[in-house]
């Protein structure tokens, strides 16, 4: 059966629509872009999870605080009671003492109410000044947090860079063979060079060209760990290198002034030092439980009978109240509250503990690098010098094809591993920074 025109028309327009939707999308997708580290710090600073969350804690801890401040001001209250007897109480006393009785069987009471606090041992100051310690660690944990963020955002772009080098490393690798795979068959056409010789060079570069593969692999996963980190929507292709030159500086320190500037300025152990004041004022708080307490009450009343009649009148006074026995409950608050501050000075002691180790370790990293980039820069030097004779000594046929493949294998191990080494010292220069309690930017 032949199709109508119609139907052709009507194909025609949804191929037209198709495929301007498909051109509509291919145009206004966002290529993955190239950043700076700069950038990359700014959008974890702006977008990263972890900071909200640490935010909120601190939203958290200030109506913490304006909870317990308010505990020392006047509360008003206004409340209201409806009563119905069941009986007629003509005996009954009225709205004030010595008053005449004014409602039969129903009545409704309106109060207005003033409450201050004047006196309760101390156990609001207290509560207050926990509160104001809560919030101190709170904000010192979340400078914390900010800093091992910062250090996880370059520490993730040192990776990339590091993948980035290698990529190029291993662009390298494929020209040096590429140029000695090409050197080859031409001294294989003039019957210099076996047959299998070459094979073995274009084996290397199979092998190279796997490399790549994995390299590229890895650059991928550490894109996306960036991604996730810095809580970016769109992944970036690329961190340009040029970016971290000069990133970086830390002043050298004997060993001990350095763990003892770690100790002073470190806001995380800022921040427990503040939770074991806030855990020492809570205990002061639960050791006055059972104090008296004294308020000054201001009360204004109206009462209202189902006859329209009404009386309104008022009182001004103390209120004076005191627990004698609650059965243990105050003790036990004591004990938790006693037990609070020891946790949290134990936790202030593992946390130095933890603080000097970290030192010690970034320490120990720089000492190493340091040693290291000085060894690969020789061992580049001399890869490069070998591999340029054993080319020399093949194609005028005093060497092997093993050895040069050795020697361009060689070659790009140390390229490789200068790299490494090179990104190895900034990363121990910046977990210095981080363990120190130093600004990482």
């Amino acid at each position: 059966m032949m199709p109508t025109i119609k139907t052709m028309f009507s194909k025609a327009i949804v191929a037209c629509l198709c495929a301007f939707l498909v051109q509509t999308t291919i145009t206004t997708a966002e290529p993955p872009t190239a950043m700076t580290v700069q950038e990359c710090v700014k959008a974890a600073l702006a977008s990263s999870p972890v900071l909200a969350v640490a935010e909120t804690d601190i939203e958290a801890a200030s109506g913490m605080l304006t909870e317990s401040a308010a505990a020392l001001k006047p509360g008003l209250r206004l409340g209201g009671t409806a009563r119905h007897y069941d009986q007629n109480r003509g005996v009954h006393s009225g709205a004030a003492p010595g008053a005449t009785q004014f409602y039969d069987q129903d009545i409704i009471e309106m109060q207005l109410q003033i409450r201050q606090l004047i006196w309760d041992a101390g156990r609001s100051k207290a509560k207050l000044s926990a509160a104001r310690n809560l919030l101190d660690a709170r904000k010192s944990q979340r400078l914390h947090i900010e800093q091992e963020l910062l250090y996880s955002v370059l520490i993730s772009c040192i990776d990339i860079i590091n993948f980035q080098a290698q990529a190029e490393a291993v662009e390298k690798n494929i020209q040096d063979i590429n140029a000695a795979l090409q050197r080859i068959r031409k001294l294989q056409e003039v019957g210099k060079v076996a047959s299998v010789d070459v094979l073995r060079v274009e084996v290397r570069e199979q092998e190279v060209f796997s490399q790549r593969e994995t390299v590229t692999h890895l650059l991928n996963l550490t894109l996306a760990r960036l991604t996730r980190i810095t809580g970016m929507a769109q992944t970036p292709s690329a961190i340009a290198s040029a970016s971290l030159e000069n990133l970086v500086s830390i002043a050298d320190n004997e060993l001990e002034m350095l763990i003892e500037l770690a100790l002073n300025q470190r806001p995380d152990l800022t921040a427990q030092k503040a939770k074991i004041a806030a855990a020492r004022n809570e205990y002061k708080a639960a050791d006055r439980g059972q104090q008296p307490t004294l308020n000054a009450v201001l009360s204004g009343n109206r009462y209202s009978a189902e006859s329209g009649d009404s009386v309104a009148n008022g009182f001004a006074g103390l209120e004076f109240t005191w627990q004698f026995s609650d059965g243990g409950q105050s003790q036990g608050k004591k004990r938790i509250a006693k037990a609070a501050v020891d946790k949290e000075k134990i936790l202030l002691h593992d946390a130095k503990l933890k603080v000097a180790e970290q030192v010690r370790t970034a320490f120990s990293a720089i000492s190493a690098a340091v040693a290291k980039l000085a060894r690969s820069q020789k061992g580049l030097s001399l890869a490069e010098e070998a591999y340029r004779i054993e080319l020399l000594n093949y194609e005028h046929g005093k060497g092997t094809v093993n050895d040069l493949l050795d020697a361009q294998s060689a070659l790009f191990t140390a390229r490789a591993q200068l790299i490494r080494d090179e990104n190895d010292l900034l990363a121990a220069r910046l977990a210095m920074l981080l363990a120190t309690g130093q600004p990482i930017l």
